[in-house]
């Protein structure tokens, strides 16, 4: 099964104070998402979907590394990417 390995990381920061964490592709996103998440706002639902469409081969997996940075700004996430 594809996992949906990411040219580049995005590397975030759950917490403040917290280190970085790797994310490295679409399923790996679509994890921290559905267990780690705490802010539900549009981009988020939106970034579980365009994951969950990229992991069925409906979209491509940069769309959904897009999707997920967006969650991540509309969290207020720190970011390297």
């Amino acid at each position: 099964m594809d996992d949906g390995h990411w040219a580049t990381n995005v590397e975030l920061q759950l917490r403040p104070g917290a280190r970085f964490d790797a994310i490295t592709g679409t399923r790996a996103a679509l994890t921290l998402l559905t267990t780690r998440w705490s802010t539900f706002g549009p981009a988020f639902f939106r970034a579980q979907n365009v994951c969950q469409a990229a992991l069925d081969d409906r979209t491509s997996h940069e769309a959904a590394r897009t999707a997920f940075i967006a969650a991540a700004r509309e969290a207020g996430l720190w970011m390297r990417y």
